[in-house]
């Protein structure tokens, strides 16, 4: 049988340090951003939390060197943290980066500042 070229391909010789993962935590964005194609939209269903728990804790995160959630804004997302936790957990060995991609609309810097936060407005680009 003769395959594709590109079928013929070991994953280890197209990415051999691992994969970049670009998760779609979030179908919706309140933000209206003129460079964001998915502005002020609605992108498709609402995922229950112990969904994407449920994906995460069957990928091999050997294979993987980055992870990237996007969205719509994924800091709209009210199961953020559950997903954070469960990347976390299954990262500890490998330590792989894991990105936020957001409009930094929602995004605060908190500093311990003598024994209190204190919220930091700056601006995220």
């Amino acid at each position: 049988m003769n395959l594709p070229l590109y079928l013929d391909f070991d994953n280890k010789k197209i990415h051999p340090n691992g994969w970049e993962v670009v998760y779609f935590l979030n179908p919706s964005c309140s933000g209206s951003c003129a460079h964001c194609w998915s502005y002020n939209k609605f992108l498709g269903f609402y995922l229950p939390t112990e969904w994407h728990i449920n994906f995460w804790r069957k990928v091999d995160f050997n294979k993987l060197r980055e992870i990237r959630l996007t969205g719509g804004e994924p800091l709209e997302y009210k199961g953020l943290s559950e997903v954070i936790k469960i990347l976390t957990y299954k990262n500890f060995e490998r330590s792989i980066p894991i990105y936020i991609f957001t409009s930094g609309r929602r995004c605060h810097l908190f500093k311990k500042r003598k024994g209190r936060s204190k919220r930091d407005h700056r601006k995220f680009s």
